[in-house]
């Protein structure tokens, strides 16, 4: 009698995703930034990661954005080669580099990797795309959460609407008791 075992081995899959985070701005508020959050679905280590970011509108900062501080993924584990630049033929494309110096534990929940930098200045009302490109750990699978930013007008508040409507009242009093005393 010949007995055979089989053994099914499942391969799991691990994937890195990078979340690109929205935001509000005031119209005309210079530099601005966006969060950049990474996380692996079962703790992936990396000892790298890269992706470049394209903007719709306005340009990024230079450095293109920060890393690597505390509270961000790989914070005190970075070699002197991790970066994160502005491309310099198209200022709306930046990339980010980081180098680590052992294998680098991603959360299985979204941390801070980075925040990029935007510079809003004379962009129109409206929302814009901010695309993650060229993403790359040693994961097998990478994806990218696009993020957005919108520009807003002000409005300006009631309170503030309010006494600009005393005022011109007040202004068109004074003008009739002007006229009147001019009659008299």
């Amino acid at each position: 009698m010949i007995l055979a075992l089989v053994v099914f081995a499942s391969q799991a899959n691990a994937e890195v995703i990078l979340s690109i985070g929205s935001g509000t701005f005031a119209a005309d508020s210079g530099l601005q930034t966006i969060n950049i959050f990474a996380r692996s679905t079962t703790g992936e280590s990396t000892d790298f990661l890269v992706a470049d970011f394209r903007i719709e509108a306005g340009t990024l900062g230079t450095p293109a954005g920060t890393f690597g501080g505390a509270g961000f993924i790989g914070a005190g584990n970075l070699q002197g080669t991790s970066s994160f630049l502005r491309d310099a033929g198209d200022s709306r494309v930046g990339n980010l580099s980081l180098d680590f110096t052992a294998l680098q534990p991603l959360p299985t929940a979204d941390g801070l990797l980075a925040t990029l930098s935007i510079n809003t200045a004379g962009l129109a009302a409206g929302t814009y795309s901010i695309v993650g490109e060229n993403f790359a750990t040693l994961a097998g699978i990478n994806t990218v959460n696009n993020g957005s930013f919108s520009i807003i007008t002000a409005v300006p508040e009631p309170t503030s609407m309010a006494l600009l409507g005393i005022a011109a009242g007040g202004l068109a009093v004074r003008r009739v008791w002007n006229k009147r005393r001019k009659v008299s």
